[in-house]
């Protein structure tokens, strides 16, 4: 596909003085998240639940080349709360920004527009293929983060189990050469 060639290209050589971070929203269910384990042979991992489910997200940016990422928790996954993390990424870095995301709707309207209009200097948006969230790198990151974080766990809160998550977000964000690895990118 065009798309997919355009995006292979920026991950082997990207504009000079342009950084490529993947983007992606994940979904954070109070209902614990099941998932294959050991045990002893005949015995059963049985995970308790709070019997009624609770939402939050995850709004999640990584930096391809040099594994730098950051977050963000929201109530809510619409295209306001995506502004916000846009706004916190060009806050929390000085780095021009090519963002690769999804053609989820929320990246597509006019209030996302218009904010990467008023910030076209340091931030473009490139949109992967319809259907394929395997050329996304943070897939595996979220994959991995559910799977050591949240699976198989009962936590007494919706806020108990994002303090969790956000303690596990900072401390796998703190070592960016893991990152690199947990996404597939290169070791340079």
């Amino acid at each position: 596909s065009g798309k997919k060639g355009a995006v292979d290209a920026l991950r082997d050589t990207p504009p000079d003085d342009w950084s490529l971070m993947f983007e992606d929203e994940s979904d954070i269910h109070w209902l614990p998240l099941l998932a294959s384990s050991w045990t002893r042979k005949g015995v059963q991992v049985h995970v308790p639940t709070p019997g009624n489910n609770d939402k939050r997200y995850c709004f999640g940016a990584v930096d391809y080349h040099t594994g730098e990422s950051f977050f963000r928790l929201s109530r809510k996954k619409d295209s306001k709360s995506f502004v916000a993390f846009l706004a916190q990424l060009m806050n929390q870095t000085t780095k021009n920004i090519i963002l690769v995301l999804d053609n989820y709707s929320i990246h597509k309207t006019k209030l996302v527009h218009d904010f990467v209009k008023e910030h076209a200097d340091r931030l473009r948006l490139v949109f992967l293929p319809t259907y394929s969230p395997w050329l996304n790198p943070i897939e595996l990151f979220w994959r991995h983060l559910k799977k050591q974080v949240l699976a198989n766990r009962f936590f007494e809160s919706i806020a108990a189990e994002l303090r969790e998550l956000w303690r596990c977000l900072k401390t796998i964000a703190a070592d960016c050469q893991s990152v690199k690895r947990l996404i597939g990118a290169c070791a340079s």
